[in-house]
């Protein structure tokens, strides 16, 4: 299920780091500070790495980022 911008917003720090999934790989990332920033996992060469796109509070622009991302889209 895609993430709104409430629930970004609404994201609070908890004990431990955890990630929010929003679509195609790309989910928010919350620290234990309350800092957030997007990451994007993909598949490559058999493996799943995860790159941050910046500390970007809006959702549309982690889907812009994402958007410019993927290939043929």
């Amino acid at each position: 299920m895609a993430l709104t911008d409430t629930a970004v917003r609404h994201a609070k720090p908890r004990a431990k780091a955890y990630t929010l999934p929003d679509y195609d790989g790309l989910a928010l990332f919350v620290n234990t500070k309350g800092a957030k920033s997007w990451h994007f996992r993909f598949s490559w060469a058999d493996k799943q790495p995860r790159i941050s796109l910046a500390p970007i509070l809006k959702l549309v622009c982690g889907m812009h980022a994402l958007c410019a991302m993927l290939p043929g889209r």
